[in-house]
């Protein structure tokens, strides 16, 4: 059986991600990575949650190793935008700007009334370090 720290690697290399990457998104450096990867500490809860929420993992699975990898649970663009708003502590105003769109425009995306063009989403990508396989998987 798996161990947490294999577990946590086997969605890192899924997802192709360094352990550079795989931290950034969930708020760690590479270290804490390596050192739950090699069984050398243990994660915190709100790792565990980030990882849960960013990956839209099955709780069970990652605990224990049951069940399936991901929940049936899948986030659409407009709460993966939102999540990013809300992790970053930004307005609805400072992330219109950073992406450079209208506060109106935003809001439909993040409502999933508007997808966003591909500027919006290679901006996503490049001002706040997600990956486009995040970014678009599910959708």
């Amino acid at each position: 059986m798996q161990t947490l720290g294999e577990r946590l690697k086997q969605i890192r290399t899924d997802k192709n991600l360094t352990q550079s990457e795989f931290g950034k998104l969930i708020g760690v450096t590479k270290q804490a990575i390596a050192n739950v990867e090699c069984g050398h500490s243990n994660p915190s809860i709100e790792f565990l949650n980030q990882l849960i929420e960013i990956f839209s993992l099955n709780i069970n699975w990652l605990i224990s190793g049951k069940g399936e990898i991901f929940s049936n649970i899948t986030k659409t663009m407009g709460e993966k935008i939102s999540y990013i708003k809300t992790k970053n502590n930004l307005s609805t105003m400072q992330i219109s700007k950073a992406l450079d769109i209208s506060e109106s425009d935003f809001n439909k995306i993040i409502n999933d009334k508007k997808f966003p063009d591909l500027q919006v989403l290679l901006k996503l990508k490049h001002n706040f370090n997600v990956s486009m396989d995040w970014l678009l998987e599910n959708e």
